[in-house]
């Protein structure tokens, strides 16, 4: 299966305008037909491209206390998040030894 951009669906909703064989587009496309007609029939009912959604999770945003805080930390010891991170994270497993 092959990963397809907006441009791409477009190009395939063109070639079935154009009475190209479903077949035919998707063994050129590396798609199932089936996929090809899960794009051809909102644009048939709506005239527009369907447009994909972007997969993965929403960044979170960071408060401003921390942010002010990361970077103070980083002016002050000019080291990079990874080594921010781990440094932190030594300290806070410091302060709660038992």
């Amino acid at each position: 299966m092959s990963n397809l951009s907006n441009g791409a669906i477009q190009r395939i909703i063109q070639q079935c305008v154009n009475d190209k064989p479903v077949v035919e587009i998707a063994r050129y496309f590396q798609i199932t037909r089936q996929r090809v007609y899960q794009f051809i029939n909102p644009f048939r009912e709506s005239g527009e491209y369907p447009v994909l959604r972007q997969s993965g999770r929403k960044p979170q945003a960071i408060d401003d206390r921390a942010e002010e805080l990361i970077l103070a930390t980083y002016q002050s010891n000019n080291i990079g998040p990874s080594h921010l991170e781990k440094n932190t994270l030594t300290v806070l497993n410091q302060g709660f030894q038992m």
